[in-house]
C-alpha cells in the first residue's frame, strides 16, 4: 500500500519537533551527543519531506462512488 503525501507531512512534522528538543538540550548543554540526535531527526525530517512530494495525496486516490460509476461507464464506452 502506497503512504500518501500527509502521512510523510506528518512523520516529517514529528521529526522536526523531535529535532528541535534535541538542538535545544544541546544548546542548553545537556551534552554533545543532542546535536548529534538533532542532526539525526533532521535528516529523517527532510527524508520524509522529499518522500512527501512525490507521494500521491489521500484526496487523489479516493473516489466517491458516483465518480466510479462515471469512470467506470466512461471506459467501457457508454459514455464519451
Amino acid at each position: 500500500m502506497t503512504k500518501s503525501k500527509e502521512t510523510f507531512e506528518k512523520v516529517a512534522d514529528f521529526f522536526q519537533k523531535r529535532g528541535d528538543k534535541e538542538w535545544a538540550k544541546a544548546k542548553n548543554g545537556e551534552g554533545g551527543y543532542h546535536y548529534n540526535n538533532a542532526k539525526q531527526n533532521y535528516d529523517s525530517a527532510q527524508k520524509a519531506k522529499d518522500a512527501a512530494k512525490g507521494a500521491p495525496s489521500k484526496k487523489s486516490e479516493v473516489l466517491s462512488l458516483q465518480e466510479f460509476r462515471d469512470e467506470v461507464a466512461c471506459i467501457s464506452g457508454k459514455i464519451k
